[in-house]
């Protein structure tokens, strides 16, 4: 159970308590039936009860009239409709107090009294006595003559319950606390003390034979009011209930002005005496109660109002002696605007600069002095207009100027640019220009105002720093290129010597023949190792320079990466034995094959492996894993030697780059290997990283390729195709696709050429835009490919020309834009500019052929239906 239902629980469980007690107690002064009383409690409890604690506790209200009413008499039957009676009164009543006084505020103003004292108080309880009374009728318990006196009594007493114990009970409730000082405490002692022995002179008996049938009743107003007047409406309640407990006891005796021969009488009219003066009594007390509140509002608003007045007027002095203050302040500020004036004059005289405002509406400009004298023109001979300002702007800069102004206009923004002037004499001088523009009130714009500079010497200064930075660079360069091939140069000749040394020493060793059986074997084994070495290091050179000049060769077929794997590792177990390092191999033979050079791919494993097994300690170990994840294969290369300096690390691809260079160096080798295989990996549209080991010391080289796509229909291109200006086969996915490929730099040239031609497709290449125009006609090629950023002309200032053509001419041809510019901003802009289509670098092979394919399908798709199905872009289109 929940905390919140227990807690309801507990309270329901106390209201079937109270109400049954008091039930009990008020059905013990029943005198005209058993089931009517004049004194009825339980009434004001249920509706407090639902008032407080909302209308989910009616069955609570509803098994405690049941429980009273079956102890009290009558049948099953009877006591439970008079307990729905007794319920449906309270939930009326409840609902009459929320919607209609104020809910728990209906004692706050004397409006919701009485309004809680007219629907509570006696138009619901009404319900009660209707329903109870014809259900004591109906079983015989209340005969035809009685039904009148029997319903009134009910009714009034039920009525009184609401009257005077609700209120008691809900103002208290509500506001539990009680904070008095001592002052109050004793007057709340006084106030009670009177009440009681007031009560007791009037209904005590102690009067009654000596006033006779006086009035005695009146004499509690006067303690009611005190209540009423000098506490609220909870004491004053409290005081009621007090009052109409002593009357009812000393009426029950027999003593006080509403004793009468029958006790039901008595007490009728007894509780109808209380009732009228507990509303009477909370009414006044609410209304002094909303005086209060009044006047404590004023109270607030005066002081306020007062400290308002006093901050106002100590403002409007602080502005009279502000304003004095000023009036002085101009007063000084007159004689040093002049002094300024000829000082700012001076300022803009030694730094060139000068001010200026223009009317746009009357097309009137003003110049300062400084000004005309910069642009070399005099006041007289100059019509200061707008068009005679453009006329003075050099010719080339005139358009710049004009869209700067337009924009301005425009936007309503600060503004600021540099332009050229030529004065009269012919000499034209850099100005930087700044301005702003002045709206009216609507925010049309009115004037423009601002500054211009002479910064012809600040020019001439910055070309002449850029100079000579730019010279400063490329001597900076040229030093470390000298350096770099000082270095490359002394390890080259190391590196080239040392495995001669050792094939020159051990050849003559042999040809002396002076060696045993096992000397010879060794020298033998060594003499073929350091070959070996030496050949790799003349191919490593050979490669760097083919991959410089964009010559190196791809022959592109379906390879199988383990038995590429396989294969290096068989040509490095030799190595890795004279050093004492294990060799392990993890392969996953599911893996499918992907399209590249075997045997460059072979380079790249033997050249991670050469380079693990370099830095690896005597007794080491070097692991190669192959794995695959959805599209890639992953190869990982595993060492647990030296690491990589972090600092060195971004720099383990970079050509020629060694961490120690120096002659002092412990581990040999020119600093290529990593460059060829980082190139390798890339042209086959994969990535290589390097990074540290985690666990232990060691380097982890990750290289990852992705892995063919529709592996059945590229079987057939195992065997190397043809190079990529030649004719492809038209067996491939692009066969009958004449391209035209536009690449500036020759390594994506050559890959993207290699992709194409090995996917069946013609292709022409060209490095530049001018050279693209001039294959365009004569190769009558079916599709564009071009880069966007290349030197002199972009990708851009190409399709632009393109376009321009006439169909017959190529204009029409479809193209891609291939660039390294990948976010949304640059695909729209290639798409706007005349692409149908974008492609980033790196490429992907299946990226490629499927945008190649889904562009010439859809052209052929929108072609006329009797149209022949050639590549090349219809000339109707």
């Amino acid at each position: 159970m929940s905390r919140l239902s227990l807690r309801d629980a507990l309270r329901a469980a106390g209201i079937v308590a109270l109400y049954f007690l008091s039930g009990k107690a008020g059905l013990g002064l029943a005198f005209l039936n058993q089931s009517a009383t004049a004194v009825w409690p339980p009434a004001g409890i249920a509706l407090a009860a639902l008032l407080l604690f909302g209308f989910r506790m009616w069955p609570a209200v509803l098994a405690g009239a049941f429980l009273v009413n079956l102890a009290t008499a009558g049948t099953l039957a009877t006591s439970l409709a008079i307990s729905v009676g007794n319920t449906l009164e309270a939930v009326l009543g409840a609902y009459f107090v929320r919607r209609f006084a104020g809910g728990l505020g209906a004692f706050d103003e004397p409006r919701r009294i009485f309004l809680f004292a007219l629907l509570a108080g006696l138009v619901a309880t009404a319900v009660s006595p209707t329903i109870g009374v014809t259900t004591l009728a109906l079983a015989g318990y209340v005969t035809g003559p009685a039904f009148g006196p029997v319903w009134l009594t009910w009714w009034l007493g039920d009525a009184s319950g609401v009257l005077v114990l609700a209120p008691f009970l809900l103002l208290w409730m509500i506001r539990p606390r009680v904070s008095w000082k001592p002052h109050r405490v004793a007057e709340a002692v006084a106030l009670f003390s009177s009440l009681i022995l007031i009560g007791a002179l009037v209904f005590g008996g102690i009067t009654s034979g000596r006033m006779g049938s006086a009035p005695l009743e009146f004499l509690c107003v006067p303690v009611l009011v005190w209540a009423a007047f000098r506490f609220s409406q909870r004491e004053a309640a409290t005081a009621t209930l007090l009052l109409s407990g002593i009357a009812i006891i000393g009426t029950l005796r027999g003593a006080g002005p509403f004793a009468r021969g029958e006790p039901n009488e008595s007490l009728l009219l007894l509780q109808s005496y209380m009732a009228v003066i507990s509303v009477l009594v909370l009414a006044v007390t609410a209304a002094l109660a909303e005086r209060r509140r009044n006047e404590a509002r004023i109270r607030t608003i005066n002081e306020e109002l007062e400290q308002r007045v006093g901050e106002r007027t100590e403002e409007l002095r602080r502005v009279v002696d502000d304003l004095r203050a000023e009036m002085e302040a101009r007063a000084r500020a007159q004689g040093a605007l002049e002094t300024s004036e000829a000082r700012l004059r001076e300022a803009q005289r030694v730094a060139r600069v000068g001010s200026w405002e223009w009317d746009i509406e009357r097309n009137l400009l003003w110049w300062s002095d400084e000004l005309y004298a910069i642009y070399g023109l005099n006041r007289e001979s100059f019509p200061a207009t707008y068009e005679s300002f453009l006329e003075r702007v050099h010719p080339d800069d005139r358009a710049h100027v004009r869209r700067v102004v337009e924009a301005a206009y425009q936007s309503k923004q600060p503004f600021n640019f540099e332009h050229r002037v030529v004065r009269p004499d012919g000499t034209a001088i850099a100005l930087h220009a700044r301005g702003r523009v002045v709206t009216d009130s609507s925010g049309r714009p009115t004037h423009m105002l601002g500054t211009g500079q002479d910064v012809t010497d600040e020019k001439r200064a910055e070309e002449e720093r850029s100079r000579l930075l730019v010279e400063q660079e490329a001597r900076r360069q040229a030093e470390e290129a000298n350096r770099l091939k000082d270095e490359f140069l002394a390890t080259l000749s190391h590196e080239l010597r040392t495995p001669l040394n050792a094939i020159v020493g051990w050849a003559n060793l042999l040809r002396e023949g002076a060696l045993d059986p096992a000397t010879k074997t060794r020298a033998v084994e060594t003499i073929s190792r350091n070959a070996q070495i030496q050949s790799h290091l003349i191919s490593d050179i050979l490669d760097i320079s083919r991959m410089i000049a964009g010559q190196l060769d791809f022959k592109l077929q379906l390879v199988d990466l383990a038995g590429v794997i396989e294969g290096a590792l068989d040509t490095m177990k030799p190595a890795a034995q004279a050093s004492g390092i294990t060799l392990q191999a993890h392969l996953d033979s599911d893996i499918r094959d992907v399209l590249g050079s075997p045997d460059r791919l072979q380079q790249v494993v033997w050249n991670l492996l050469s380079n693990a097994i370099k830095f690896t300690p005597n007794g080491g170990s070097v692991t190669i894993t192959l794995t695959s994840e959805k599209t890639t294969a992953q190869v990982r290369v595993v060492d647990d030697g030296v690491g990589i300096d972090p600092d060195f690390l971004p720099h383990v691809f970079e050509r020629f780059r060694q961490k120690n260079p120096s002659s002092s160096r412990k581990h040999g080798g020119l600093g290529l290997g990593l460059a060829i295989a980082r190139h390798i990996v890339e042209f086959h549209g994969g990535s290589i990283v390097a990074a540290n080991r985690s666990d232990i010391r060691g380097a982890v080289f990750t290289v990852t390729l992705p892995l063919a796509e529709h592996a059945g229909k590229l079987a057939a291109r195992r065997a190397p195709p043809g190079p990529a200006e030649g004719h492809g086969s038209a067996a491939g996915p692009l066969g009958g696709i004449r391209a035209l490929l536009v690449e500036d730099e020759p390594d994506s040239r050559e890959l993207l050429a290699t992709l194409l031609t090995g996917c069946g497709a013609e292709v022409r290449v060209a490095s530049s835009a001018a050279e693209a125009l001039l294959l365009l006609g004569p190769a009558r090629p079916n599709l564009l490919i071009s880069d966007i950023a290349m030197p002199g002309e972009t990708g851009y200032d190409l399709i632009e020309q393109v376009r321009a053509l006439k169909p017959e001419a190529g204009g029409a041809i479809p193209a891609i834009a291939v660039t390294a510019y990948a976010g949304a901003e640059d695909a729209r802009r290639a798409l706007r500019a005349g692409y149908q289509a974008h492609l980033s670098k790196p490429i992907q092979l299946r990226d490629l052929v499927r945008v190649v394919t889904q562009l010439i399908d859809g052209l052929e798709a929108s072609a006329p239906a009797d149209g022949a199905r050639d590549r090349s872009p219809s000339h109707d289109d």
